[in-house]
C-alpha cells in the first residue's frame, strides 16, 4: 500500500493552514487599519485599496527580508496589490457601503 499520496496531501495541506495563519498577521498588522482609515475618510476605492496593498506588500517583504531584495520585494508588492484589489472587490460587491 503506497501511502506516498497521502503523506504528500497532507504536507500540502499544512503548509496551505501555516500560510493562511501567517497571513494574517499583516492583515491584522498593517490592513485593518488602513482600512479602518480609509473607510473614516470615504476613500475606499479600488484605487486606494490597490495602492494601499501595493504600499503594504512591499513593507511586510521588508519586514521579512531585512533588505529589499528585487525578486522577493517584487513578489510580495504583486501579491499585494492583487490582495487590495480582491478585497476592494469583495467591499463592492456584498460589504458594507
Amino acid at each position: 500500500h503506497n501511502m506516498a499520496g497521502t503523506h504528500d496531501a497532507l504536507g500540502v495541506l499544512g503548509v496551505l493552514i501555516f500560510g493562511y495563519i501567517f497571513t494574517w498577521i499583516p492583515v491584522l498588522i498593517f490592513g485593518l487599519p488602513a482600512f479602518l482609515v480609509l473607510r473614516h475618510l470615504r476613500l475606499v476605492r479600488w484605487w486606494s485599496a490597490v495602492a494601499g496593498g501595493l504600499i503594504i506588500g512591499g513593507v511586510v517583504s521588508v519586514a521579512i527580508q531585512h533588505s529589499i531584495m528585487a525578486r522577493e520585494f517584487t513578489v510580495y508588492t504583486i501579491a499585494g496589490t492583487a490582495s487590495g484589489l480582491c478585497f476592494w472587490l469583495i467591499w463592492i460587491l456584498g460589504g458594507e457601503k
